[in-house]
């Protein structure tokens, strides 16, 4: 690599194309001769790193493969745009596979190509048919590293490759790992580039963002109605509190992992006989589904707003006209209380009754607009439903130019939408012909979606990993503003302080185990 004041200067760089920051130099030092795992806040040029070291091994090996992996076709899509702008290789030579791509091309295409996109199961499958090796490749990258968890297939795929390429080179990269030590032992990391708003290296590149949080209150109808889910809650726990499982006085604290895990409980003790004896195992397991669907209720009641949750309660009514369908789905509608909160939810959707947080998102976004008209702003809800009434919604006012921005799979009544039409949404992001996308899930993890004035999490999420992708889509390169609705006494509001300590604890660990693993090297 030859010296450039401004840019990095590789042969097989396009030249001043990408420019040089210290600390990707860094970075990409250390990665040269070790596996290496990038932690990096969202758009602070990860992909960058990976490409510069693509460039780099490829000089070095000129026969060789450089393997982009990307967790969905999007954005496989996305990285092969990004190589393609940077890179001075022919566009023949840098090809996609996914599982779209047909079985007899595969093969034809891997041989023939030297940067290949891929998502990870497509891999995977090629290489248990023996349709070809990675002993030519060169550099293996992990993109969304912290995936490597459980039974995901970048642990499989990080196995392969250290048995049939002994000195290859691995690069993860990550704005958000969980689970450090696992994460690092799976994917055979060496070393740790850890990056925080806080590293002096990064603080030049960081912009300024203003973080509001904004409390809103549960209405008395609200209230009323939850009140009649708590009944029901009480009601089905009846034999878990027979059997000792649980105390009355635990119910408001029970979680979604503890009823699991007395399913599991129950069920292994049914599955031993012991149900011909205590026949309120069977109770407690209906009990269990019961409360599950209860709590999810209370949730999208507290987080969302009536509309969304009358819309769950019809679901719930078109799943029992299926002859297959669960007994507690027909205990759920047979109960008193059940109709008698599906009457008023009914009432207050035809009232047009929804949310305290609609009237404030609103407020919020025409501010923004007002102070500065080409403004983009991003909507996060966890729920479709929501993104779905939240676009209708927003669009009915003047000057909001809103889009709905979901996933690709297709639900009862609710189509997903597809990779071309989300390509086509973000374009529109850009060129301003949408100035609001409201985003579920598939707009917190790695899309390249444009730089955001303002983000919005109209819920919140007990995710660190989750919360951080969303923070990360404002002030990448201007300033911006983060503003999170929470509902006062609810999950909204648990959430939004879990997934802070969670976060803080994350980057502890990881700098921590960062460090154990550069006193080893030594």
């Amino acid at each position: 690599m030859t010296v450039n004041a401004d840019y990095f200067d590789l042969p097989l760089l396009r030249p001043q194309t990408v420019k040089r920051r210290l600390y990707q130099e860094v970075i990409f030092a250390s990665a040269i001769n070790q596996n290496t795992l990038v932690v990096l806040p969202t758009g602070l040029g990860k992909t960058i790193i990976a490409v510069v070291l693509c460039a780099y091994r490829l000089e070095k090996e000129p026969i060789a493969k450089v393997v982009m992996l990307a967790p969905t076709r999007p954005l496989v899509g996305q990285h092969h745009k990004r190589f393609s702008e940077m890179l001075m290789i022919i566009p023949e030579k840098l090809r996609m596979i996914t599982g779209r791509t047909p079985v007899k091309q595969r093969a034809r295409i891997w041989e023939r190509s030297s940067v290949i996109f891929m998502t990870p199961q497509t891999l995977r499958n090629d290489l248990e048919q023996n349709r070809y090796s990675l002993n030519e490749v060169a550099l293996l990258i992990f993109d969304e590293a912290h995936r490597a968890t459980g039974r995901y297939d970048y642990i499989a795929l990080a196995d392969y490759y250290l048995r049939q390429r002994d000195d290859g080179r691995i690069l993860a990269l990550t704005a958000s790992p969980r689970k450090v030590r696992e994460l690092g032992e799976a994917l055979y990391i060496e070393n740790i580039e850890v990056r925080t708003e806080q590293s002096p290296d990064l603080i030049p590149y960081i912009q300024q963002v203003g973080i509001h949080y904004v409390i809103v209150d549960l209405p008395p109808e609200y209230q009323q109605i939850e009140a009649l889910l708590i009944q029901g809650t009480q009601m089905a726990a009846i034999p878990l509190i027979e059997l000792g499982l649980v105390k009355p006085s635990e119910l408001k604290f029970l979680s979604r992992r503890d009823l699991l895990k007395y399913r599991i409980s129950l069920g292994q003790r049914i599955k031993f006989g012991e149900g011909t004896s205590e026949p309120r195992l069977f109770d407690a397991m209906l009990g269990i589904a019961l409360i599950l669907r209860l709590s999810h209720a209370r949730e999208v009641l507290e987080t969302q707003g009536v509309p969304q949750l009358f819309e769950y309660f019809r679901g719930i009514e078109r799943k029992a006209q299926d002859e297959k369908a669960p007994k507690n789905v027909h205990v759920l509608l047979s109960s008193p209380w059940y109709h008698e909160a599906r009457n008023l939810l009914e009432t207050l959707t035809q009232q047009g009754e929804n949310h305290p947080k609609h009237p404030i998102l609103l407020r919020i976004l025409q501010e923004q607009l007002q102070q500065k008209a080409n403004s983009r702003i991003l909507v996060f809800t966890r729920f479709r439903v929501s993104a779905k009434i939240l676009t209708k919604y927003l669009n009915d006012h003047e000057k909001l130019r809103a889009a709905r921005f979901v996933g690709q799979t297709n639900i009862p009544g609710d189509r997903g939408l597809s990779q071309k039409e989300q390509l086509d949404l973000l374009d529109g992001f850009r060129a301003n012909t949408y100035n609001v996308l409201v985003a579920t899930n598939v707009g917190e993890e790695g899309l390249d979606i444009s730089e955001c004035n303002l983000v919005v999490f109209y819920d919140s999420v007990p995710s660190a990993i989750r919360r951080i992708q969303r923070a990360g889509r404002t002030g990448r390169r201007t300033p911006g503003q983060l503003i999170v609705l929470i509902t006062r006494g609810t999950r909204d509001e648990s959430y939004h302080y879990s997934s802070l300590h969670k976060e803080r604890n994350m980057q502890s660990k990881l700098i921590h185990y960062s460090r154990r693993l550069q006193n080893s090297s030594r």
